[in-house]
């Protein structure tokens, strides 16, 4: 009877210890950690509460061993644990409640034939010989261990990937725009609010590409950090999308990216078979360019050349602006621009300075042309009076194939020449009303005269219509159509080609907005000052068109 019920208790024994070693063996997974040092650690919150409680000179080891189980006929693993620094004491002196601390003499010598008593024995128990407070000790004990154990498994799987690209899936928006992520191995992921692209679509259950950026080791929760706005996703974007890059005969020198808004990339080519780095990186028609930005959805990305001259370097990195020219005063380099210009070089919430003074490294501060006179700065301003810049972000549709090479082109404004031609077609059009002879009165009541103020209106009307058309066509970073004139190795023929229908575009798209001002007039009479109105007086400012600020 007490056998078979002996036998009961061994065989509990056994399924426990066999348990406890499944555990140990999940926690581990497919990772390297060993299991001795899981042990180890699972050992030392077992040892806490018998020292506190019990006996401070215990000293607790957790063993893996094997154990026959008729049963299966077989071996089994187990976890085994023992007291090493146990004590022998007199049968009648033995306490049932020490059992883990002390061995009576008749026990021990089962062991060890040779032991006497006050002899440091060692002392097997279990998980079921602890009092309930110290169980619960070592549960807690137990939770805690795990997550170090993880924690450090996770930091030898994850430490040599920093940077790299990885596809998580959206867990959890947090209250402060933070995300909470799953990798595909159930390693969660910990996104800040400050590394997120506003310009994805991150819905719970979605996927989104990220790059591991850190691994924050007194994280309490994932220590894993990730960002979407790496500039890391730039460079592999410029390397996939350009050949040049990829075969190493262009270098991306630096990238410095405000998420989601705006990106400043440096180039420069390291091959003499590169005759223009930024028009490589373009493309034709803007091809490879505007394929990288539809990738980065709603962000524009600056394509600067480098310079080894840091005034030519801090020029060519405030683009889109213009810059007149750079000084350099201490550490510090003053850019200056345009008066009309500013707020562009500037950008909204200064995001062109920043991402330029990041780029080059270098201190810079934009001040317009009049604040530099007044400063007592010597600087080139030929720029100021000559130059007009049309500039939006705004897309177009229904282009023809011809405007649509110059979608993305930021370009300068010949008044004199295009509005010689707009004042040649409205004369045209009045000289064609003054011919037209009344026929027969007719009983219907008469329309209401053009007056000149009335002319004044439309002419006003057309032309803010001929500026807010020529602005929605435009690029949205330095490589204007004089940046590449600019360049000595530009191909020369192909400028000249370029410019020739640039301004056919220009001068198209203006007159036809004037030729619909023939309709409107041609439904009113013409009285006589009408007849003698002419536009060679008309006292047209052209410096009212300026650039429009951009993001």
């Amino acid at each position: 009877m007490m056998k078979e019920k002996l036998q009961e208790v061994d065989f509990i024994k056994i399924e426990q210890q066999n348990l406890f070693y499944q555990f140990l063996k999940q926690i581990i997974g497919k990772s390297e950690f060993k299991m001795e040092d899981l042990l180890v650690a699972f050992s030392e919150e077992v040892q806490k509460p018998i020292n506190k409680d019990l006996d401070k000179d215990a000293e607790i080891e957790l063993r893996l061993d094997s154990v026959y189980d008729p049963r299966v006929k077989e071996n089994i693993p187990v976890i085994r644990m023992f007291n090493k620094n146990g004590i022998v004491v007199e049968n009648d002196a033995f306490d049932e409640s020490e059992k883990i601390i002390s061995i009576q003499l008749s026990d021990a010598r089962l062991i060890d034939p040779n032991i006497s008593v006050d002899d440091i024995c060692e002392i097997e128990f279990t998980i079921d010989d602890l009092t309930d407070k110290m169980k619960s000790t070592v549960f807690n004990g137990w939770k805690q261990a795990r997550k170090e154990v993880l924690k450090q498994i996770t930091i030898e799987k994850y430490k040599d990937k920093i940077n790299q690209k990885f596809i998580a899936k959206i867990l959890k928006r947090n209250n402060n725009g933070s995300y909470n992520l799953e990798l595909e191995d159930k390693t969660t992921v910990f996104l800040p609010a400050d590394k997120v692209n506003q310009q994805l679509n991150l819905d719970y259950g979605s996927y989104v590409n990220i790059y591991l950026e850190n691994i924050n080791q007194e994280s309490k929760l994932s220590i894993l950090e990730a960002t979407t706005i790496s500039p890391l996703e730039i460079y592999e974007l410029l390397n996939n999308e350009i050949p040049e890059v990829a075969n190493g005969l262009i270098e991306i020198v630096n990238v410095k990216r405000r998420g989601g808004l705006r990106t400043k990339v440096s180039v420069r080519a390291l091959s003499d078979s590169i005759q223009n780095e930024l028009g490589s990186i373009i493309g034709q028609h803007s091809s490879r360019i505007n394929d990288i930005k539809n990738k980065l959805i709603k962000e524009k990305i600056d394509i600067i050349k480098y310079s080894d001259i840091p005034e030519e370097y801090v020029k060519n990195a405030l683009a889109p602006a213009k810059i007149l020219d750079v000084i350099k005063e201490g550490d510090k380099y003053f850019a200056i621009a345009p008066d009309d210009f500013l707020t562009v070089a500037i950008g909204k919430k200064g995001i062109n300075t920043d991402l330029a003074s990041k780029l080059t490294g270098l201190k810079i501060e934009v001040i317009s042309a009049t604040d530099a006179t007044k400063k007592g700065m010597s600087f080139d301003n030929t720029q100021v009076e000559q130059t007009h810049y049309f500039k939006s972000t705004t897309p177009r549709s229904n282009r023809s194939k011809a405007s649509e090479r110059f979608k993305d082109v930021e370009f300068d404004l010949e008044t004199d020449l295009l509005f010689s031609e707009i004042q040649n077609s409205a004369i045209e059009a009045f000289d064609e009303i003054n011919q037209e002879k009344p026929k027969a009165k007719v009983s219907t009541p008469k329309k209401p005269k053009l007056q000149n103020d009335e002319v004044d209106s439309l002419f006003e009307s057309s032309l803010n219509q001929y500026k807010e058309d020529l602005s929605q066509n435009v690029y949205d970073f330095v490589d204007d159509l004089d940046k590449y004139s600019d360049d000595e190795n530009f191909d020369q023929a192909e400028q000249e080609e370029v410019d020739k229908q640039v301004a056919k575009a220009k001068k198209d798209k203006a007159i036809e907005q004037f030729r619909k001002i023939k309709t409107q007039i041609k439904d009113f009479k013409v009285d006589n000052d009408l007849a003698n109105y002419g536009l060679g007086d008309a006292d047209i400012n052209f410096d009212e068109f300026k650039d429009e600020e951009w993001d």
